[in-house]
């Protein structure tokens, strides 16, 4: 829009005066009606002759009366080129300020003379005005919120011109000989997409101008893009349309223009032509490229609104194309477009964001016509008239205020500007020094000089003595050489010396006026010393200089005088005008500036003046600090860094503390109407928040610390809905978000820059407070005497685990012992365990090794291998424990939100909203160690209830609780020939008890298959010519354990042993005084009914962690009642060696089987057993009952 400028209107006021019968002040009046209301009284450029007329327009802006008033608010409405009711900042200004006060602010008072008060008035408040529309940051930033449409258009005559002006320029090139045939040429241009002529539609701007029904910009905004589809449907098959595709199809049909096989294929026929031209009809006479180029230029011909023989149809089609497509412009590009990338006949429109003018009014040399750079930068397309159509609707879509899109682009924009104001003022500080320099150079009169630079090297020769020295030439003093040469050193010379250089020391040749001359080293003045005898100087290379001298630099610094600054300037820059500049600083930095535009009226309506103003900008004392930064030293924080204490229940959520990620305020940039009337309830930050991922890094730098996180049924339950990956969506939902003990706990443990992020769950604050027995860090009876130990651990647990990344290890593996800093990061933790342990064993604990073995070949390794739907239970027990999310999703999850009502700074302010993460302390969480610890030892207690069952063990579950003991053993054996190194060696086993049993009958029913075979294999072996169960229940109440896993865990490294309690119960009924509930249920019940119980409540709340009511099985680790035992056979050679500190046990081999007695080559001495923990024991585990009952064989699930 345009602005008339003040001078413009003052000339004509101040004219009109004395003219009666001008129609210089009427056409300016005329001109505001045209840009405020769209219609003129001046279109032939004169006006209304009638000196009646004159005099009702000068006396409309002379008298006092409402009629000047409607006319004075209409010239100031034209002066912003707007209506008077399109909220813009003029509009207000004019509406609603009072303009005698305003004047008198402003000083200006009505003399004799001069121009009335109203005249003054309105001189005032289109200054004002103008100061606002041009001078405006937050204008500027909105603005780049626009838009305008294009459509590829012929060579008409316009375009015409215009093309062969681009040839006469030698800026395109065809393969036409433009002097012989220019539209021939210019239609090869066009078919070749070398030149794209265009008319394009005027700017469509968001804030362009307000509704009148609801008072927004984005509601006008979308009326006029809807227009705007609405026509191109309505004409998108009109005689014009129809037209231009036909031009484009006359080549290539319904394919682009410059089709590759369509050029082929006109190629052919143009040789069939040529070639067979001699036969007259009887020859090829396909159409020729020149024919077609021709057919072309006729059609681009019609192309106007006065073509000869045009339809009224067609020229009403074409004063409308042209009305809403009124600019012309175009594209050239010397190698045109690729065929495969170019447009068809039906994709004609283009759509490009941003404003028009890219550069200066400009010529071609002997151009006809004034042209600028047209900004292209944000254009996509060429669309087809529904595909258009399309994009116009999304573009509404998306940058609607609820996707806060135009509230992060504004905001990066406006600061972007306004740090490129404090980076003016800090050049200039940086300036000062060389600035002040000129100016004390200027005042000496060496300014000139030194603009002029050094001056070529002519360096002056001087013969003195016999030799000859040159400027620059380096020369030591063999005596004490004095300056001037005359001087006298004594206390009481009459002559005093300026400078003495004493012997030895080095200095430059700079000869004066034909004298021997040395500007010496250490001479602070750096003045030209003048030297009587060539007998007191040596010669020096040039590189030679004494240590640490500064006036060995003398000659380079004679030789580029001017060029550096001095300390004097340096100085009063420091000590004046920094200091100064520091103190503002303080003052402005986080402070308020307001700039008083005007009084408003007495009898101003001040709710429909706040119906159109907006309100301040809350990001503007944060941009402050940054801007003063250079001068205060201020800092910003990122966003989360800072945490403070919590407003809701510490007791709740105890140690907790909130770190603020967001600010957002209500309905901003402002309010948005739905379709049905009602007023879109939605946030936007007042900031841009940042990247997802980086802000999480933020987070994750901060150890020791879990944050409370909703789960995804809890954030379906709660209706916090993440919207990140849909932009065109409203992003932030205007109402609270609450932090909530029923959520998780999580530990970030892994953020790449994309992909996956990776943290580990636990207990909720309900389930702390409640049950911390289940939510206390894991325990361990016997720690890991080494990280390698603790490390193979870990790894055996890793096999086949997905969830469980190098991060989660690493964090175990430096933090057990303490052995790395707790603040280091993930990747100095990783660096510094693989140190510790190795490339190789790091390699196998974290690299892909562990995960791309077949699944066959993970199932055998696994510590669960064996036991039923131990695949699945595996995958729960880690997906309790690891878990990822996409970046955006997880801090979505991570966040909560709550009001912190209005400012109040004004009259219009908006409710505001703090977003935050929750806090809590959790150092000793350590999932790696969590998932590896219960994931071997569940499988541990599951298969010595699996065994029991195998072995005829049916009292296990009869009992309220069941105690199950495993001991680790040790089978001696020795070689006949003792002359041996390996003539002993020992075989490891295991076996299991249940208290208050001594003996039992197998359940394995043993059958021989073929004559020879045993099945089932795992549980039966062939003795004495038959099937026999392999364990079983012997007199001492052991039974023989074959499991791996089961040995393993009691014999690796030492001989141990353990006893596991079971205890089955609601979590409410478990405390920590006691291992289990005081119950008289026995465990098989429990554990069926809280298979049912359990999956009820889950169903009946899904969205809920922590259950008191809920079923659990707790395994309780103990020490074996006995310690070590032993027992030798008669005789036995090792005896001594088998029993040292054990005690003897005569029935402790009773659940051997024959065969574990026996040895190829050896004899079976004896027997150990083990007492103390294994490494890494835990003191309990909890389990699901349905692991349980699946493990003893009552539970069966479908594979």
């Amino acid at each position: 829009s345009s602005v008339v400028p003040l001078s413009l209107w003052a000339a004509a006021v101040l004219t009109m005066r004395n003219l009666s019968r001008s129609c210089l002040l009427v056409s300016v009046s005329c001109y505001f009606l045209s840009a405020a209301a769209e219609t003129s009284q001046c279109a032939d450029g004169s006006c209304n002759d009638s000196k009646a007329g004159d005099e009702e327009g000068f006396m409309q802006l002379k008298s006092p009366s409402k009629a000047i008033a409607a006319s004075r608010k209409g010239i100031k409405a034209a002066l912003i080129g707007k209506t008077d009711s399109d909220g813009s900042p003029g509009q207000t200004i004019s509406t609603f300020c009072n303009g005698t006060e305003l004047a008198s602010m402003h000083g200006v008072m009505a003399e004799d003379g001069a121009l009335s008060q109203e005249q003054l008035e309105d001189r005032v408040m289109a200054s004002v005005t103008t100061e606002m529309e041009s001078n405006n940051v937050d204008k500027v930033a909105r603005d780049m919120f626009t838009m305008y449409l294009c459509v590829r258009w012929v060579p008409d005559q316009v375009f015409w011109k215009l093309a062969r002006q681009e040839l006469a320029a030698e800026l395109l090139e065809s393969v036409v000989d433009d002097q012989e045939a220019v539209e021939q040429a210019v239609a090869e241009l066009y078919r070749t997409y070398k030149f794209v002529p265009m008319l394009c539609s005027s700017n469509l701007n968001v804030f362009d101008q307000t509704d009148s029904e609801d008072n927004t910009y984005f509601r006008h905004f979308a009326k006029q893009v809807t227009k705007l589809s609405n026509w191109l449907q309505d004409h998108g098959n009109d005689t014009v349309a129809r037209r231009l595709q036909s031009v484009d199809n006359i080549f290539c049909g319904g394919k682009n223009m410059n089709d590759e096989g369509c050029n082929a294929h006109q190629g052919f026929d143009d040789f069939m032509t040529s070639a067979t031209s001699i036969l007259g009809s009887w020859g090829w006479n396909a159409e020729t490229k020149k024919d077609k180029w021709h057919a072309m230029a006729d059609l681009f011909n019609q192309f106007r609104v006065d073509a000869p023989g045009a339809s009224a149809q067609w020229r009403q089609n074409m004063a409308e194309w042209k009305k809403s497509f009124p600019f012309h412009s175009f594209v050239s590009k010397q190698d045109g477009m690729p065929s495969k990338s170019s447009p068809t006949s039906s994709q004609r429109f283009l759509v490009c964001f941003g404003k028009r003018v890219a550069s200066e009014l400009h010529r071609r040399p002997a151009g006809r016509y004034i042209m600028t750079d047209q900004n292209n930068l944000g254009c996509h397309g060429f669309w087809d008239v529904k595909e258009v159509a399309n994009m116009l609707r999304r573009t509404v879509e998306l940058w609607k205020p609820p996707t806060c899109q135009m509230a992060e682009m504004t905001y990066v924009l406006k600061k972007k500007m306004l740090m490129m104001y404090a980076k003016m003022s800090e050049k200039l500080f940086d300036a000062l020094p060389s600035l002040v320099n000129d100016e004390q150079m200027q005042e000496e009169g060496t300014l000139e000089a030194a603009l002029e630079g050094p001056s070529v090297f002519d360096p002056t020769t001087v013969s003195h003595g016999g030799r000859y020295y040159v400027d620059g030439m380096r020369v030591k003093a063999v005596v004490d050489v004095l300056d001037p040469p005359d001087c006298d050193r004594s206390i009481f010379g009459s002559k005093k010396c300026r400078y003495v250089a004493s012997q030895g020391s080095y200095g430059t040749v700079s000869n004066s006026y034909g004298k021997l001359a040395v500007v010496w080293d250490g001479d602070d003045e750096q003045k030209r010393a003048t030297v009587s005898s060539a007998d007191a100087l040596k010669v020096v290379p040039r590189s030679w200089r004494a240590q640490d001298s500064l006036g060995s630099k003398a000659w380079d610094l004679v030789a580029s005088m001017g060029s550096s600054i001095s300390s004097a300037a340096q100085s009063l820059v420091d000590s004046l005008y920094s200091p100064r500049q520091t103190n503002l600083g303080q003052l402005l930095s986080g402070s308020t500036s307001k700039w008083v535009v005007c009084p408003i009226r007495n009898d101003a309506d001040l709710q429909e003046l706040d119906g159109q103003l907006g309100v301040e900008d809350p990001a503007m004392q944060d941009m402050q600090k940054e801007a003063y930064a250079a001068w205060t030293g201020y800092k910003a924080s990122l966003p989360g860094e800072k945490c403070t204490s919590p407003t809701f229940s510490p007791t709740e959520f105890p140690g907790s503390e909130v770190c603020e990620i967001s600010e957002l305020h209500a309905d901003h940039l402002e309010k948005y109407t739905l379709p049905d009337g009602r007023l879109e309830q939605f946030l936007c930050p007042i900031k841009v928040s940042l990247p997802a991922p980086e802000q999480l890094n933020v987070l994750l730098d901060k150890p020791g610390k879990c944050y409370l996180h909703m789960t995804n049924k809890q954030l379906r339950q709660y209706r916090w809905q993440y919207n990140g990956d849909f932009p065109a969506r409203k992003q932030n939902d205007r109402k609270p978000n609450l932090p909530n003990i029923e959520y998780e706990l999580i530990k970030l443990l892994r953020v790449p820059g994309s992909g996956e992020v990776s943290y580990a769950t636990t207990c909720s604050p309900a389930e702390q407070l409640a049950s911390p027995r289940f939510c206390k860090p894991m325990q361990l009876h016997n720690k890991w005497p080494s990280v390698a130990e603790m490390a193979e651990s870990i790894g055996t647990a890793a096999i086949g685990s997905v969830g469980m990344g190098a991060s989660s290890i690493a964090s175990a593996i430096s933090g057990y012992g303490g052995i790395l800093s707790a603040n280091a990061s993930a990747g100095e933790k990783a660096k510094g365990a693989a140190h510790l342990l190795g490339e190789e064993v790091w390699d196998s604990l974290t690299g892909v090794g562990r995960l791309v073995s077949s699944t066959a070949e993970s199932a055998v390794k696994s510590v669960s291998y064996g036991l039923p739907g131990a695949a699945q239970r595996d995958e729960r027990i880690e997906s309790e424990i690891f878990a990822t999310s996409e970046a955006g999703l997880l801090l979505h999850s991570l966040s909560f939100q709550e009001s912190i009502g209005k400012s109040g700074h004004t009259s219009n302010s908006k409710e505001r909203y703090t977003r935050y993460v929750v806090t809590m302390p959790c150092p000793h969480f350590d999932p790696a160690l969590e998932f590896s610890v219960k994931k071997t030892w569940s499988a541990v207690v599951l298969k010595m209830v699996a065994s029991a069952g195998r072995n005829g063990v049916s009292s296990l579950l009869e009992k309220p609780s069941a105690e199950l003991a495993l001991r680790g053993e040790s089978r001696y054996f020795v070689r006949n020939n003792k002359q041996t190194s390996d003539s002993e060696w020992e075989t490891s086993g295991a076996s299991l008890a249940l208290s208050g049993i001594s003996s039992g009958e197998p359940a394995v029913t043993c059958k021989a298959k073929w004559g020879f075979k045993c099945y089932p294999q795992e549980g039966c072996e062939r003795s004495w010519g038959s099937c026999v169960p392999k364990a079983k229940v012997s007199s001492s109440g052991y039974w023989r354990a074959d499991d791996p896993t089961l040995i393993n865990s009691v014999t690796k490294g030492s001989l141990g042993g353990v006893t596991v309690t079971l205890y089955c119960g609601m979590k409410q009924d478990f405390d920590n005084t006691a291992n289990g509930p005081n119950s008289q249920v026995p465990l098989q019940e429990c554990l069926q009914k809280g298979v049912e119980e359990n999956a009820k409540i889950r169903a009946k709340e899904p969205w809920k962690l922590y259950f008191p009511e809920e079923t659990v099985v707790v395994a309780v680790f103990g020490a074996l009642p006995s310690g070590e035992a032993c027992k030798t056979e008669s005789g036995a050679q090792a005896a001594t060696k088998i029993c040292s500190g054990a005690n003897t046990d005569s029935n402790l081999d009773a659940h051997l089987i024959e065969s574990d007695k026996k040895s190829s080559d050896g004899r079976y001495q004896g027997i150990r057993s083990g007492a103390g923990f294994p490494k890494g024991t835990p003191y309990e585990l909890v389990l699901r009952p349905e692991d349980v009952l699946e493990a003893a064989g009552l539970m069966k699930r479908l594979l």
